[in-house]
């Protein structure tokens, strides 16, 4: 996308009353000078020029706003030993958060959105015998639907909302071997987190739940018994 004037609308789009706009921006200057960016929004036939000289609309009280530093942020390591207790991460939560760039604005990106996570997660098995592990993750808010890229391979889980553990991948380590998996993820903009990814012995839920099924997000609705009319009962 180029933008050779100094004041340039160099994207847009169109929304109806009462619809609502949720996004982050990732905005790379391939050359000159530094550039200011505004999201602005106005009547439709309207020029934003005249937007972008009045004062900052009020904020609408989540303090979901702001620029932030994603540099050295977003990176998690752990190690994890067969024959020991599980190991975990979360995700996603209100602690931590990427760094603000502007250290006046209160803003935070509560939920990590638009982080690129990259998760790593060292298997060493010291014993002589062989040890299965999973990879799995863990609804802590809610409903929940993830999408993972687990050493090159993509594995997508379907909407889950019940705080039990779901196998993501399965590793089965030889005796006296060491080894790495590595995780790129990011947080769904239609779920809840935080979210709790980890390794484990213990075999978590081998798949999610089917559409309909009593903890799935979308339960299918049972209707409540009705009581018995007279002839029903006479015929029993």
């Amino acid at each position: 996308m180029s933008c050779p004037d100094r004041r340039s609308s160099c994207g847009m789009a169109c929304f109806c009353r009462n619809e609502l706009i949720a996004g982050a921006v990732d905005l790379h200057v391939l050359s000159g000078s530094a550039v200011t960016v505004s999201v602005v929004a106005s009547g439709a036939g309207s020029a934003s020029d005249t937007y972008l000289a009045g004062p900052r609309v009020p904020y609408d009280g989540h303090r979901r706003h702001g620029r932030f530093d994603l540099t050295s942020y977003g990176t998690i390591v752990r190690s994890f030993t067969a024959g020991g207790p599980p190991v975990t991460a979360q995700y996603g939560g209100r602690t931590p958060t990427p760094a603000n760039l502007d250290s006046s604005d209160d803003g935070r990106d509560y939920g990590d959105y638009g982080v690129i996570r990259h998760i790593t997660f060292t298997l060493d098995n010291p014993t002589g015998d062989p040890h299965r592990v999973y990879l799995y993750e863990k609804p802590l808010a809610g409903s929940v639907r993830s999408t993972f890229l687990v050493d090159g391979q993509l594995k997508e889980l379907d909407c889950v909302r019940a705080a039990e553990p779901y196998t993501v991948m399965t590793y089965d380590l030889a005796p006296h071997s060491t080894g790495t998996t590595s995780t790129v993820t990011m947080t769904d903009g239609g779920s809840y987190y935080p979210l709790e990814f980890g390794v484990t012995e213990t075999q978590p839920q081998p798949n999610t739940p089917a559409f309909g099924a009593p903890d799935s997000c979308s339960p299918t609705a049972t209707s409540a018994p009705q009581p018995a009319t007279e002839s029903s009962r006479a015929s029993r």
